[in-house]
């Protein structure tokens, strides 16, 4: 196994390596229990200073500022340092360091550490600081690293950034310092409490990829579980909240636009055909918007729940992440759940974290754009009651408001799952980041896992699925405005159109064909989306389907459905799994032309 001797080390170190500067530093601190750990993120070197009493801030910032110094190395520009103390998840300081380029000096020079002697002479060294810091530096432990295995000495790499030289001499002696290629082995980071090892220990029992399957790394108990599919679960669900505000908030305004159209314009009397037609639009508009107000319901029965699921999740993340947060998890969901208390309790939650992002200079307008939209929250939340209170009051009246009464309601409440879908985001940007400054580099770098190719596309039939039931939908408001020309055109009353379809077999075949081409179109694009066997994922995607429209007959959230005959109840059930066939067998048969 190569090793690498002190001059080799030195000059990894001056290229930036930071398994090598984290070795040097620790070579030098070692003896009073002060372990470095590393990692490089471009022209930012992280430096972790880790001892069972936290590492004096002061001291460590000159041993490191004059150390690099005299590495000079040109790729790096800061030097961001911290301190904490061993078993600790917060981190006790941090600092950043500004390298000012320095002039090469001799005692820096390469062939200086030809010789074997010049080479012991650290680099990191504590004689160039001032004798009182000595004082400022724990004590040293029960068990000194030098009496311990020199591999002891070496510090696990926590972020490698590039892979060593494959040249590198391999016939070195075995007093030299363990190859920095195996500090991926992480059996190699042990900590100070093992027995004095057996000089035979130096040689390499295994491969440095053999690694311990018991093996937990220390730094494991810096792992903040960010709630990362949580939050992606409520950001999906905010979205298709506002989605359906956005709908009702469009259903509001053609009905009090409509009403306010017909008798401005008198339309009654003016224009009955435009009358009509306005009344039959309104018919379908009300006959594809009813469902979303049930549909709603659930919706924010869900948002809620999440939310403050999420909420304590969050907060427990922000525990670990600044060590001593003043509100607990639960606390934090008590201060949105309980009323009366909640009104002080939300803008005190979430001025707090805030505050707390102030102490990052970086998330400064992510703090400032949480107050912003913490004033919005408080504004619509009120404006919303107030309205819903104004509800209330005329229903107990015994009079109902006007209709762009629910124009500004809906509209409110779309304000406000703007601004809380606003909120989740920036706050669970600003904390994944604060889990990237302060834990993600210190952490070992995950598994690489070989991407496989699953042969199941599940978009494809979703996307499908949504083509065909879009299409449809499409098709049935096509046919009921031709159906209202004609009404219109015939002095016939629009409340007529559907009793008439009902009745008429011909009608409902013209419907049944036109949906069984809608479907064939879904089964079609699933097929072409699916990256094998189109056609299993084009019968996949008319089970889904079958499933839906099964569903809706079953359950009270479209009435019309359970008045159409059942003849045609059944054939459009069961034409949906062939529909879906057909068309995705059209999809391969043209692919072989």
């Amino acid at each position: 196994m190569a090793q690498h001797s002190q001059h080799e080390i030195v000059k990894l170190a001056k290229q930036g390596d930071p398994r090598a500067i984290a070795y040097l530093i620790t070579r030098t601190l070692g003896k009073y229990g002060i372990t470095a750990r590393a990692s490089r993120q471009g022209h930012c070197l992280k430096l972790l200073m880790e001892a069972e009493r936290v590492p004096h801030q002061s001291t460590m910032v000159k041993l490191v500022t004059q150390g690099m110094q005299k590495l000079n190395v040109a790729t790096i520009e800061t030097v961001k340092l911290y301190g904490r103390q061993t078993g600790q998840t917060a981190l006790a300081w941090r600092q950043v360091i500004e390298l000012i380029p320095q002039e090469p000096e001799p005692y820096l020079s390469l062939a200086k550490y030809d010789d074997e002697d010049a080479s012991e002479t650290p680099i990191f060294r504590l004689d160039d600081l001032d004798p009182h810091a000595m004082i400022l530096l724990p004590v040293e432990p029960t068990v000194r690293l030098d009496d311990l295995d020199p591999d002891a000495m070496i510090l696990l790499p926590v972020e490698p950034t590039t892979d060593l030289p494959t040249d590198l001499p391999t016939d070195l002696s075995t007093n030299l310092p363990t190859a920095l290629s195996d500090l991926s082995d992480p059996s190699v980071d042990r900590p100070p409490g093992l027995p004095i090892a057996d000089p035979s220990a130096l040689a390499p029992t295994a491969p440095a990829s053999a690694a311990a399957p018991d093996f937990q790394p220390e730094l494991g108990q810096t792992q903040v579980n960010l709630p990362r599919h949580l939050t992606q679960l409520l950001l999906s669900l905010l979205w298709v909240r506002l989605i359906v505000d956005t709908l009702r908030v469009i259903y509001s305004l053609l009905g009090a636009g409509s009403v306010s159209l017909y008798t401005g314009l008198d339309l009654g009397n003016t224009n009955q055909p435009f009358a009509s037609l306005l009344s039959v639009v309104v018919s379908i508009a009300d006959f594809i918007f009813t469902p979303l107000d049930q549909l709603g319901i659930w919706i924010n029965l869900w948002v809620v729940g999440l939310s403050l699921l999420w909420l304590y999740r969050i907060h427990a993340s922000l525990r670990d992440l600044f060590g001593s947060y003043p509100i607990s998890p639960m606390a934090a969901v008590m201060r949105f759940v309980l009323p009366i208390y909640n009104l002080w309790g939300i803008g005190r939650t979430l001025f707090t974290l805030a505050r707390h992002l102030t102490l990052e200079a970086h998330l400064n307008r992510a703090s400032q754009l949480i107050r912003r939209l913490t004033g919005w929250l408080y504004l619509f939340i009120f404006v919303a009651a107030g309205l819903q209170g104004f509800y209330f009051w005329r229903v107990a009246s015994g009079a109902l408001p006007s209709l762009w009464f629910y124009v500004a309601r809906d509209s409110v409440l779309w304000l406000l799952s703007l601004v809380w879908l606003r909120l989740v985001r920036v706050i669970w940007r600003a904390v994944r980041r604060i889990y990237q400054e302060r834990i993600a580099p210190f952490l070992p770098p995950p598994p690489v896992r070989t991407a496989r190719s699953s042969p199941v596309s599940i978009r494809a039939v979703l996307l499908g699925a949504g083509a065909g039931l879009i299409s449809l939908a499409l098709l049935n408001c096509l046919l009921g405005l031709l159906a209202a020309f004609i009404f219109t055109a015939n002095n016939l009353p629009p409340e007529a159109i559907l009793p008439t379809f009902y009745d008429s077999e011909s009608l409902l075949t013209l419907v049944l064909v036109g949906s069984f081409f809608c479907i064939g179109l879904g089964g079609f694009l699933t097929a072409a989306l699916a990256p094998v066997a189109g056609l299993l994922h084009a019968l996949a995607m008319g089970v889904l389907i079958t499933l839906i429209g099964i569903a809706l007959q079953r359950i009270a959230l479209l009435p019309a459905v359970e008045e159409m005959p059942f003849w045609f109840q059944t054939a459009s059930t069961g034409l949906i799994i062939p529909a879906a066939l057909l068309g995705g067998g059209l999809h391969q048969w043209l692919r072989t032309l």
